[in-house]
């Protein structure tokens, strides 16, 4: 137990003490039978540490017990930390990043590569429907 906490310590120092243990369990509960748990604190780019970036302080335990709904449904670790990028990047906030999630379940994405295709997909839609709006010669409303 000690080695486990002195992992988490050097990997999240800015998470204070007393919720070091309370993030073991959740983590352990969240762990799902696909990924092992050396895997899951070996990662390089954990979501934890995503979200500390992305929102320049750590989760509450409100935020990760949101965090671990969506990790229970087996929705992926890298899946969240992309919906904290892009929620960073439009200058929202956590609630945005779970819309993101929402909408994402919603159509049924649970990984990060489907989540890709789907980026793809929608830019060759809009690629495609910007070059017949360009064919015609009539107005557009």
């Amino acid at each position: 137990m000690k080695e486990r906490l002195d992992r988490i310590k050097r990997e999240f120092p800015w998470l204070k003490v007393q919720d070091m243990q309370w993030l073991i369990d959740k983590v352990e509960e969240s762990v799902t039978p696909k990924c092992k748990a050396s895997d899951f604190h070996q990662s390089p780019r954990h979501y934890l540490n995503v979200f500390y970036e992305a929102f320049g302080k750590p989760p509450t335990a409100y935020q990760i017990e949101d965090i671990t709904y969506w990790l229970d449904l087996g929705m992926e670790e890298g899946l969240l930390a992309l919906s904290f990028e892009k929620a960073s990047r439009a200058g929202a906030n956590f609630n945005y990043a779970m819309g993101i999630l929402r909408r994402w379940h919603k159509a049924g994405i649970m990984t990060l590569e489907q989540a890709q295709d789907e980026r793809k997909e929608k830019a060759h839609d809009e690629k495609r429907e910007g070059d017949t709006r360009h064919t015609g010669g009539g107005y557009y409303w």
